[in-house]
């Protein structure tokens, strides 16, 4: 039993240390660790929920751009996803550095209640008035106020957007319910 028990540490152990080295990183630690340059916001809905943004200003082979602007996108995970689904993959699979090494100044979107999304000023995910909220939330506050936050933040009037599934759901409930909105998104 006790080499068993010992063969089974060893196991565990071999396993732990190959997997893969992005498995734990955050967003912004994946974007570093490709050789991108990152930063991480905290953006406040307007029913006080605290949503946290990353943002690749520019691609690994360019700098800052000085006083040139860059044009903006904004990606929008889907559901039940995060801002890193836009950048798991190698930098020549991934939408968010592929934008990068494009020339565009990139924004990573999350949602309240993912692993980005679970902070608020006043209530606790302890507690159950944290958890209610739907579909209808992430239209009505998050986005919004992501996206005003970005386009004070880059001094722009439109930026480009693009959503994956529930991401692009998100977009177009918003622009049902308030259709100057879309005046915000370029074509």
């Amino acid at each position: 039993m006790l080499v068993l028990g010992l063969f089974l540490s060893v196991f565990v152990a071999i396993v732990a240390a190959s997997s893969d080295p992005e498995a734990h990183m955050t967003t912004a630690e994946i974007i570093n660790h490709w050789g991108y340059p990152a930063e991480t916001f905290h953006v406040s809905t307007e029913d006080g929920y605290v949503i946290e943004l990353h943002h690749i200003p520019y691609g690994r082979k360019q700098g800052p751009s000085g006083n040139k602007t860059r044009p903006v996108v904004f990606l929008q995970h889907g559901f039940d996803g995060a801002s890193a689904n836009w950048v798991v993959n190698l930098p020549e699979q991934s939408a968010g550095f592929m934008f990068a090494d494009a020339g565009y100044d990139v924004w990573l979107g999350n949602v309240r209640g993912n692993t980005y999304g679970k902070s608020h000023k006043e209530l606790s995910t302890w507690r159950s008035r944290f958890w209610e909220y739907s579909f209808d939330e992430h239209a009505k506050y998050d986005l919004p106020a992501m996206i005003d936050f970005v386009l004070n933040r880059t001094r722009q009037e439109q930026l480009y957007f693009v959503g994956h599934s529930q991401g692009t759901l998100t977009m177009f409930a918003k622009l049902s319910d308030d259709q100057k909105f879309g005046q915000k998104v370029g074509a």
